[in-house]
């Protein structure tokens, strides 16, 4: 895994907070070719224009605090709660489906509808979370 900080002061408008961005397919793009780019590189440089694009494209995106949306739904809840206790659990939707009661489809529906989000993407938050502990 490779990282790339950014300087708090780097440019005006970053958020300040620990906060979820939804990265567009652009500024995912950039990001996989800046982890190529040098640590340090000269003014004007094409790394050094890539990272300003970069800046740019991160203060421009909507931002929203990371949080932990719970369902209503009781079969949702049933596996929520568990992954809640143990987030390194790792069964598939099809064990969390077959566990809640219900078909995987229903389960990825009632998350898509629920909790705006697939399974996937919201048992990931929830990884995050925990590392953040938020």
């Amino acid at each position: 895994m490779r990282t790339r900080y950014i300087e708090p002061d780097a440019v005006a408008g970053l958020p300040k907070e620990v906060c979820v961005l939804k990265v567009s397919a652009l500024l995912r793009y950039l990001i996989v070719e800046a982890v190529d780019a040098p640590q340090t590189y000269a003014a004007n440089s094409v790394s050094d224009r890539l990272m300003k694009v970069i800046l740019d494209q991160i203060v421009a995106l909507p931002t929203a605090p990371l949080h932990m949306p719970i369902p209503k739904d009781r079969r949702l809840r049933k596996i929520t709660d568990q992954l809640i206790e143990n987030a390194a659990d790792s069964r598939a939707l099809e064990q969390w489906a077959k566990k809640a009661g219900a078909s995987t489809r229903t389960v990825a529906r009632l998350f898509q509808s629920e909790m705006e989000m697939s399974f996937r993407a919201w048992r990931q938050q929830l990884r995050s979370c925990v590392l953040l502990k938020c």
